[in-house]
């Protein structure tokens, strides 16, 4: 029975992990800051993603994995690796 219900948990997470741990989301930039850690830069992010967009999510990438100034408001491609922020790129409009 516990495998079973194990199974069942499993497949009913399936699109969530799918979603998880590897692909492009759309989503809207709701806070930015530039952080300065031992003389290497980085972009502090809180965003939200378009099938979730009362939940905020944070990452931080290096300055090399985002466009020029992003700014909060910005509409952006999220790209994550196991549910970790690797790289932003702008919608252009």
């Amino acid at each position: 029975m516990w495998l079973y219900l194990t199974d069942m948990f499993l497949l009913h997470k399936r699109k969530i992990y799918n979603l998880i741990m590897l692909g492009k989301q759309n989503g809207t930039l709701l806070d930015v800051r530039q952080v300065d850690i031992h003389d290497s830069r980085f972009w502090d992010i809180a965003y939200s993603v378009e099938n979730a967009p009362a939940q905020m999510q944070r990452g931080r990438i290096g300055t090399e994995s985002a466009y020029s100034n992003p700014t909060p408001g910005d509409k952006v491609i999220l790209h994550q690796v196991l549910g970790v922020l690797t790289k932003i790129e702008k919608i252009e409009e």
